[in-house]
């Protein structure tokens, strides 16, 4: 939120911490992983990139615009 550095980067270091400071151990991060969340968003992933390439997106935005613009 600062733009400090990355996300990715915060989130990597949020967790070397976690797993440093014994608060959660490897396990306990692991049971907390919604894995369904994740093979969602892994199968979203090529979903929009095939949308967005494809002109679909473009459409879709031209079209709320015009309704609600």
């Amino acid at each position: 939120a600062l733009g400090l550095m990355p996300a990715a980067a915060a989130g990597l270091i949020a967790t070397c911490a976690i797993l440093l400071l014994k608060i959660l151990s490897v396990e306990e991060m692991y049971r907390a992983i919604n894995w369904t969340t994740v093979i969602l968003i892994g199968a979203l992933m090529p979903l929009s990139t095939a949308i967005s390439q494809s002109g679909a997106a473009q459409l879709m935005a031209d079209g709320l615009v015009a309704r609600w613009g």
